[in-house]
Formats: C-alpha cells, structure tokens, sequence
C-alpha cells in the first residue's frame, strides 16, 4: 500500500506554551539527538509495511525548528521525495537563522509555518512565547532570502485581554508581510494546561460574544486581501491551500512517525505512545512504539468523512448522506446554518461557528 502523506511529531520546544494541549516537552541536546535517530528507526520498520512514496512531509511538534538542520535533513533524506509536492516546517519565529532557512532549502522544504500568534508583544508575553513581533519580520526576510515563498502565519484570538482592535492590529501587521497562508484559531483551554487551571479558578474568562466579534472582523478582513477560507480555521490566497492539511479533511491515509503521532491507513487507525522516553527506548529494541489501535468499520469512515467535509468551503456531497442526513440538512438549511451549492451542502459563518454541534446529526 502506498503512503502519500507522512507527518512527523518533534515534540521538544525552549518553553512549553501554557496554553498548549498538544504532547511537547522540554529536551535537552543529547535528548534530540535520541529522538532523531528512533524517528528514522521508525520510517525503516515502516518501509517495510508500506511504500513511503509522499507527496506531502510535513514536519510539526512541538518546535522543530530547534533541531539542527542537519537533522531535519537526515529524516527527510530518509524518504523518496520523488513524488513530494509540498514539504512543510513549523517554526518558532525566534529560533530562524539564515543559515537554518538556507539548509531547510536545500533539504526539499518549500512551506514554513510560522507561529505568530500575535504582533502585540503583551500577549505574546501572557501566551508564554518567547518571540516578538520583531522576530516575525525578521524571519520572513530571511526564508524569502532564500527563496522559501510559501509562508504560513498561525494567529490566536480570544487571548485573555485582547481586545478587538489589538486583533485587527496584529492581522494588519502580519498582512503587511505578505504570508501566503494563514491559520486562524479561537484560544482553547484545553484540560490538563495550566490555561485551563487558570481559568477554572476564574483568572480567564472566555467572552464568546466578543471572540464572535473577532473572527467576524477577521474573515472579512482577510477576503478583503484575497484570501479564500478554504476550512474553518485556514485561508489561502489561490493556489496556496495547505496539502497536507487538505489530505487530512478528504479522510486520506496518512502516517504519522513521532510520539503521539496518529495514523490512519486503510481500515486501521493507531497513536504512539505520547512519551519520548518510552518512544526510543521502544525503537532501540527494534519495536513499533504503539499505545492503542483502532479497526474502523466502512460506516465509521464515511462519518468521519461527513464530519471533515463540513468543515471544509467545499462542503459535504449529498451522494455520501443517507435519506435521514438529508433531512437533517433540510432543516439546517431552514434554520440559516447552510446552503445548497450544487450537489453540496455549504456551511455558512454562522454554521461555521457551532460545526462540532452539527457534525452530531450526521455522526
């Protein structure tokens, strides 16, 4: 079977965003140099499963940006990029180089996703990030300088203190450096953060109404620069839609090598182990370091197809939906939360906003 679709998890950052839900965790060097030689291990058994002929890497974590260029090199040599068509890195602002952006280059990597958040240095400062505004700019000159165009900008709103016109501000400033794509995402607070803590005790106080506000503001402000919201929480200017994260909402197989990295191919669907110690310690001994495995019916990955393609622009195919899902839809439809766009029902704002809720009807 062939693997069109590979994600990589590097788990270790400088710091550990308090808001953050995903597995990261601090690593020291020699920790890095462990984890990158197990994440090969790993591609090596999988090749022996499956035929790793990618058309999208995408290298995400944690920051891996920290790591060497010569190891982002290692894992991405370790792969045919015969087929590849898009490479992706996440990076932390602060941690670009010259020399990095450079190396990144020449191993293949054509799309950095930055991880901006805000261009106000207070709630850079309240998110527990080590970067300023000032290093957004600088890493933008830097990736451009070596050809690296495709540049994504993830953005938070609803940070606690913000203010409408300090998200309008910071959307201003990123626009103005001209990134290809952006990644909009309402803050969560995410059980077992100490965001979450925080908020339980009161100190945080989510306001629904104005983080409404925000991203109202915000999608048309981005249409207004001409970029195209292509799933609820990305906008792409034409021809820059994320690949990868487009394979993932059409439901197509993917691997995932890391720890607590998810895969899903064929029928099958498992997670590693969410502990870098456990994940090499498992890869040393030659063993695939896998915490649950899942058997997924054929009617399980149709619904989960129906929940992907209502948080898409293109929406859901009335083909795929039972008789009882299209009455479901007849009724969204009469309640404002979508419409009918040839053989597909469309969320609008308004239905974009509650998807999760309305996935309930068809799952």
């Amino acid at each position: 079977m062939d693997i069109e679709h590979i994600y990589f998890h590097f788990p270790f950052c400088s710091t550990v965003c308090p808001y953050c839900g995903f597995y990261a965790t601090r690593g020291e060097r020699q920790e890095i140099t462990l984890l990158v030689d197990a994440l090969l291990k790993e591609i090596e058994i999988q090749a022996n499963q499956f035929r790793l002929n990618p058309k999208t890497l995408f290298v995400g974590g944690g920051t891996p940006s920290i790591a060497k260029p010569d190891e982002i090199d290692r894992l991405l040599s370790a792969i045919s990029k015969q087929y590849v068509k898009e490479i992706t890195i996440e990076a932390n602002p602060r941690t670009v180089t010259l020399e990095k952006a450079a190396r990144w280059k020449q191993s293949g990597i054509n799309r950095v996703s930055l991880g901006v958040q805000s261009m106000n240095e207070k709630e850079l400062l309240i998110l527990g990030r080590r970067h300023k505004p000032s290093d957004v700019i600088e890493s933008v000159n830097k990736l451009r300088e070596v050809g690296i165009e495709n540049i994504n900008f993830d953005f938070i709103f609803g940070i606690p203190g913000q203010s409408v016109e300090s998200l309008k501000r910071t959307l201003q400033l990123g626009l103005d450096l001209g990134p290809k794509h952006v990644s909009l995402y309402g803050l969560t607070y995410e059980e077992g953060t100490p965001f979450y803590e925080d908020m339980k005790k009161g100190k945080y106080i989510p306001d629904e109404r104005k983080e409404i506000e925000m991203l109202n503001f915000a999608v048309q402000l981005l249409a207004d620069h001409g970029f195209i919201r292509y799933e609820i929480s990305n906008f792409a200017l034409p021809g820059y839609q994320c690949l990868h994260n487009l394979a993932y909402w059409k439901g197509k197989d993917y691997l995932g090598i890391g720890p607590a990295a998810f895969s899903t191919v064929g029928n099958r669907r498992w997670c590693n182990v969410a502990d870098h110690t456990r994940y090499v310690e498992e890869l040393q001994k030659k063993r695939l370091p896998v915490a649950s495995m899942e058997i997924l019916d054929e009617e399980l990955k149709r619904k989960e197809k129906i929940f992907l393609a209502l948080r898409t622009a293109e929406g859901l195919p009335l083909s795929q939906c039972s008789e009882k899902e299209k009455k479901n839809i007849e009724w969204l439809i009469k309640e404002g939360f979508g419409q009918i766009e040839g053989s597909r029902f469309i969320l609008n704002f308004r239905g974009f906003l509650v998807a999760d809720s309305i996935s309930v009807y068809f799952i």
